[in-house]
């Protein structure tokens, strides 16, 4: 049978003030965790800012104009084919997933996939969409 914990006797406030002491640790211990984490990606940051600073300012100025001409084109196509081609390339989600996320089905999917690359490429090589 169960009895519920109402902290009056020794054997309950004992228990109470465990379970606090756990709460507390865990939380502090998560806190530590993620400051850690935090300082690391700064430094990360850090080092990755520096190595572009040092680059060549040429090479520097044609990779933000090429993302931009991405971003450009990205913007150009429509919401669902925009999912699809992220989904698959940087969330590596493959058409069967996909397919069953946007109720539809997995050759659909395909498609979509492989007409919007045709799309953005016209548009990044200065094609009319």
């Amino acid at each position: 049978m169960f009895k519920k914990n109402d902290g009056k006797n020794y054997a309950d406030i004992l228990q109470n003030r465990f379970t606090a002491y756990l709460k507390t640790s865990v939380r502090n211990t998560r806190l530590t965790y993620l400051k850690s984490k935090n300082r690391q990606r700064r430094f990360e940051l850090i080092g990755t800012v520096s190595d572009d600073l040092f680059c060549d300012t040429h090479d520097y100025f044609m990779q933000v104009i090429e993302l931009c001409d991405l971003w450009s084109a990205l913007n150009a196509i429509s919401s669902r084919e925009r999912y699809v081609v992220l989904g698959h390339i940087l969330d590596e989600k493959r058409f069967e997933e996909l397919a069953f996320e946007l109720n539809i089905p997995y050759k659909t999917v395909a498609s979509i996939f492989y007409r919007a690359l045709k799309k953005l490429r016209d548009k990044m090589n200065g094609g009319v969409l």
